[in-house]
């Protein structure tokens, strides 16, 4: 079996950090999931050593230099997968492109919708009688006249309506605020009649 180059680590921390910059944590890759975590594991149990007393009272301990191999996760995922009936080098060819398709679908997509979109597709669709700049600014004149057209009428009727519709059928010999009055007053005992 041929082995792709090496990825030179000197600590537990890099190879660490190198295997979680390859791997995804979504449940759908748990292969790779149970590749990373051998990976990981067999990491540090070769660092274990850093931890005993003899390594840690050296004055200049030199740091290890470990190196695994650049398709360790795909040889992990391979002994982990049960179909055997697929060679490695096919199966870690299928192993990256699943690799680099995961890696592509978590990239970020542009959902911005440009200013002038209305218009852009407006333009599509018309007979292109003018070039873009002309029609764009017809196109956003004749937007805003519909919008304004558009725009709620205030159908309030004010509180003294009533009264101010008298007062302009009257003679308008008296002042509005007294004929105001005495319309309000005619008026309440008018409803005051039609109870009894």
């Amino acid at each position: 079996m041929a082995f792709a180059p090496q990825l030179a680590c000197s600590s537990h921390g890099q190879i660490v950090a190198a295997l979680d910059a390859t791997v995804s944590d979504e449940p759908k890759v748990g292969k790779v999931r149970r590749a990373y975590r051998k990976t990981k594991n067999f990491v540090k149990s070769i660092f274990k050593n850093e931890s005993s007393p003899d390594f840690q009272g050296a004055s200049n301990p030199e740091p290890s230099a470990v190196s695994v191999p650049y398709d360790a996760a795909a040889m992990l995922a391979y002994e982990a997968n049960d179909d055997k009936s697929i060679t490695f080098a096919n199966f870690k060819i299928k192993y990256e492109e699943e690799t680099v398709a995961l890696i592509e679908s978590k990239r970020v997509v542009n959902l911005s919708i440009p200013y002038d979109a209305a218009a852009i597709l407006a333009y599509r669709q018309s007979e292109k009688t003018m070039g873009f700049p002309a029609f764009k600014a017809q196109y956003e004149a004749d937007a805003v006249v519909l919008v304004k057209s558009k725009q709620p009428v205030n159908l309030a009727i004010p509180y003294d309506a009533a009264a101010r519709l008298a007062f302009s059928a009257s003679d308008r010999s008296v002042p509005y605020p007294e004929f105001k009055e005495k319309y309000e007053a005619d008026a309440v005992a008018l409803v005051k009649s039609k109870k009894n």
